[in-house]
């Protein structure tokens, strides 16, 4: 007899409910062996529901798991519709269920209508089915959705778990939200839960997606100190960030150590060749480590390895970037006793390497003895010289030098003219810098935003205000993504100009955009309410940069502590200049300058001389400014004889006095 037919079977109507109770309390028992039956299981649920007796909740959500989990997931939401069709009560687990197997199956708006229609409908739901509502939320990007939700469960009371803290951050970092995804960092850290690999893997690859890899690696050598372990994942992303910013230092940090290892395995186990070595070569040349490189090259030579070209333009490539440019001369005739012949390569690193060190016309007298041996030019020899007359101040020249490059098969680029635009622009000529953005525009080439942000900035710093904006709204127009350089340029000129209000409009948008300030623009904001003795503002942003976890630097908190000190706030510039030395942020001089002259302004002669005692301390050297602070402080107290013996320490250390030196009134 099937189960059908024993419920069908006339037993009297007490005594079959009765039957039938018993019955259905086991159900959640028996649905393990029946879901492999589940015309059987289906039968015998609907005979239940048929005789109005309802399923319990445990029963109803036993049925529907092991059906989910026999991947029989279009049979779950056939019954879980009929459950609904039917007003059959069902609770919060049997939505988390219906929403999991919806989005395991990347049905989102399935899942989110699930959660929708449970809240409407008055259901009492858990923490759980909000976490998987944040979940479907940051599989459609929906990072705005997903932050509101969040803030739900904590209006609730419940902390969301780690997980879903962290979906969430990623979603947010994902979509270029930097701003978001620290505040979440700093919620998830407040909840309770520390800071995993997989965020902290994020939040460095989306700050130097943005531009700021100095906070990249703030947070990987935080969690190196919070005892977090990286692993192959974050050393992989800490290194690409490394290498697009060309920080190959931090690379050679990171990676040095463990390389070296293997590498004297090698050596040890005779396996090391030339390729070995060049490989060790290139990465201690480019990094500066010259010593480290001729240790190695020793080592070469003494194991019998004859060094290649690819050797000789590693220890050239090293000893011009040290401006070695003898050491690096006599390389090459070196290559020629050994009967090696220098390629552009060679010549590349040397040219460069002279325009480095400002030797213009040795740069090009090698450029065309390159040429003349027959060498041809790559497109990195033409730009190489074209940039070392721009960096030389001599754009022009470099200008001249693109055309005639262009008749010997050179093809300028985006870099190339960008270096040209710097250049007019630094050396003032604005009407230059605009033609050859003409020329660049007409020769078909598409600008990209460092083209416009070098425009920005350097309409900026000439007060060309008009052209920037008008650059700036170009750039819109294009619907170029616009950086947070750009922004800064902006930011800066506004702030000079004593324009907070526009300068904080633009910090807005800059954050709208989806970007986050990084410590530049906050210490140009801070700078600027500084200026305008506004430090409630300044000290605001300050706040705002702990909040966001961004990084404060020597700048931060020099122009804190100046501007505490201009408005009388001693007490309060000591405090930041305290956590300043927690920070193991040292002074520089500019940070003694601002104290000593801002508490001798305040009448404070008694610090201000302590601080220059700590300045002398620690072998900082005091400059004019402080002296002249000084002796004229001391003059107005009458304290002549302190005057005179700071007037002979200061020409004992070379600095020259001036007229500020001797008015004391």
């Amino acid at each position: 007899m099937t189960l059908r037919q024993l419920l069908s079977t006339p037993t009297g109507r007490g005594k079959q409910r009765g039957f039938l109770r018993k019955l259905g309390t086991r159900f959640s028992c028996c649905f393990t062996f029946l879901a492999q039956r589940y015309k059987d299981a289906e039968d015998s649920f609907y005979a239940i529901v048929s005789r109005r007796i309802l399923p319990c909740h445990s029963m109803l959500n036993n049925f529907l798991k092991f059906l989910i989990r026999a991947n029989m997931v279009d049979n779950a939401r056939r019954l879980f519709k009929d459950v609904v069709s039917k007003s059959i009560s069902y609770d919060c687990d049997t939505v988390y269920m219906m929403m999991c197997a919806s989005l395991r199956g990347g049905k989102v708006e399935e899942a989110e209508k699930y959660f929708l229609e449970a809240k409407t409908s008055g259901i009492k739901i858990e923490s759980h089915v909000y976490s998987s509502s944040v979940r479907a939320a940051c599989m459609k990007l929906e990072s705005d959705v997903a932050i509101d939700l969040l803030s739900e469960m904590k209006s609730r009371g419940w902390v969301p778990q780690e997980g879903t803290f962290t979906i969430a951050i990623c979603t947010c970092v994902k979509q270029g939200n930097m701003t978001k995804a620290l505040r979440l960092k700093e919620d998830m850290i407040n909840s309770g839960h520390s800071l995993n690999l997989v965020v902290a893997t994020s939040l460095i690859k989306g700050y130097y997606q943005q531009g700021d890899l100095n906070s990249s690696l703030a947070l990987f050598d935080k969690i190196v100190e919070d005892g977090l372990t990286p692993n192959k994942v974050i050393y992989a992303v800490t290194i690409e960030g490394c290498c697009v910013h060309r920080n190959m230092e931090k690379v050679k940090e990171l990676y040095l150590h463990k390389a070296m290892g293997i590498f004297d395995v090698a050596v040890k186990d005779g396996i090391a060749n030339i390729f070995t070595y060049n490989d060790m070569l290139s990465w201690f040349c480019g990094n500066g480590r010259l010593d480290d490189a001729y240790e190695m090259w020793n080592k070469m030579i003494d194991r019998g390895v004859e060094p290649t070209v690819v050797s000789y333009n590693n220890m050239i490539l090293g000893n011009c970037r040290k401006g070695n440019m003898d050491v690096a001369l006599n390389l090459l005739s070196e290559m020629a006793v050994k009967n090696l012949k220098p390629n552009v390569v060679t010549y590349t690193i040397l040219v460069d390497g002279h325009f480095r060190k400002g030797e213009t016309q040795k740069a090009t007298r090698l450029f065309d003895l390159m040429v003349n041996s027959g060498i041809v030019p790559t497109n990195v020899s033409f730009h190489t010289v074209i940039n070392g007359f721009c960096k030389a101040g001599q754009t022009t020249v470099a200008k001249e030098s693109m055309e005639k490059f262009v008749s010997m098969g050179f093809r300028p680029g985006c870099v190339t003219y960008n270096c040209l635009i710097d250049g007019f622009i630094k050396e003032g000529v604005i009407d230059s810098a605009l033609a050859v953005y003409d020329e660049m525009c007409k020769a078909g080439l598409v600008p990209n935003v460092v083209t416009y942000t070098t425009l920005i900035d350097g309409f900026c710093r000439g007060q060309a205000m008009d052209l920037a904006l008008k650059v700036w709204s170009e750039m819109r127009a294009k619907k170029i993504a616009i950086d947070v350089t750009a922004y800064n340029a902006l930011i800066d000129a506004f702030c000079k100009r004593n324009d907070m209000k526009y300068a904080s409009q633009l910090l807005d948008e800059l954050i709208e955009a989806g970007l986050s300030p990084t410590t530049a623009v906050y210490n140009t904001m801070i700078g600027g309410f500084r200026n305008l003795y506004d430090m409630d503002s300044a000290l605001n942003l300050y706040k705002r940069m702990r909040s966001e976890g961004t990084r404060c630097d020597l700048k931060t908190y020099t122009t804190l502590i100046d501007g505490l000190l201009k408005v009388g706030n001693i007490e309060l510039a000591t405090v930041f200049y305290k956590k300043m030395l927690a920070k193991n942020i040292m002074p520089d001089v500019i940070t003694y300058s601002v104290l000593i002259h801002g508490l001798c302004n305040k009448g404070q002669l008694k610090n201000a001389r302590k601080v220059l005692v700590e300045m002398l301390s620690k072998s900082v050297t005091p400059n004019a400014l402080i002296y002249n602070t000084l002796i004229g402080r001391n003059f107005k107290e009458g304290n002549f004889q302190e005057a005179f013996r700071l007037h002979d320490e200061m020409l004992d250390s070379g600095l020259a006095t001036d007229e500020t030196t001797y008015t004391f009134s």
